[in-house]
């Protein structure tokens, strides 16, 4: 009777030709990505932008779009990876309780850490512009609230 090879092990009956039998698996590379930004890009454009993009780059890297859009339909519609920040409008709206620029920064940084990517494309506004305007908000925030009786 052979005994299973995970009990030969114990039992001291494996074979020289199972103990010689070295498997190696193949590992795959590490796939690059790309990240595209679409930060205040209309709606009936943001089809057309996944279009054009997988159609350059799916082949060879891995796409993360950053959008600050809610709709989230058409990058499930073609299964694609997305990183979601507030909208402009968001973040005035609750920017006494939030320092956008700072959580903003630090988000911006651990997407960058998260993802590596290799190329950035900014399709709308691009990402400095982006957090620029979180600081402009925080700002004009801060001053209406100091200034209030």
């Amino acid at each position: 009777m052979r005994l299973p090879s995970w009990l030969a092990i114990f039992a001291g009956t494996r074979t020289v030709e199972d103990q010689d039998s070295l498997h190696i698996y193949a590992s795959r590379p590490e796939t690059t990505v790309v990240m595209v930004t679409m930060l205040g890009v209309v709606d009936s454009m943001v089809e057309e932008i996944i279009a054009v993009t997988s159609s350059k780059f799916s082949g060879k890297h891995r796409i993360v779009y950053v959008i600050d859009s809610l709709d989230f339909g058409p990058f499930r519609k073609h299964s694609a990876m997305f990183e979601y920040l507030p909208p402009l409008s968001e973040q005035k709206l609750h920017a006494e309780a939030m320092p956008w620029h700072a959580y903003l920064q630090a988000r911006w940084s651990l997407l960058n850490a998260k993802w590596k990517p290799i190329h950035i494309l900014a399709y709308g506004q691009n990402v400095e512009r982006y957090l620029a305007a979180a600081a402009t908000a925080s700002i004009a925030s801060t001053a209406t609230t100091r200034d209030a009786p």
